[in-house]
């Protein structure tokens, strides 16, 4: 499914599909209800051209498509989808 920004309207480009903490450390019982309240499954895509960062619902198909590889363009070599920086090369992916 492709995602246009809401500013530039050109596609986004997906970033990581990542577990977002909910909840919050109390002084009185710590981590407990950090550990309770869980997570929430989030798609983070950016906008190569404004930098705009979006979150979204991630679908079957997100998920399946942060599994893939992503062509280094400075050095060609592949990298899971999400990584920041080329681990060869140390080109940004952003």
């Amino acid at each position: 499914m492709e995602r246009n920004c809401l500013r530039c309207g050109i596609p986004l480009e997906p970033i990581v599909c990542s577990t977002i903490q909910l909840g919050k450390t109390s002084w009185v019982f710590g981590d407990l209800p950090n550990l309770i309240s869980g997570g929430l499954d989030v798609m983070i895509m950016s906008c190569p051209q404004c930098g705009r960062i979006e979150l979204f619902q991630p679908t079957d198909e997100d998920r399946h498509l942060m599994q893939s590889k992503v062509t280094c363009p400075k050095c060609g070599k592949q990298s899971p989808l999400g990584t920041y920086r080329c681990p060869d090369c140390g080109h940004g992916f952003y």
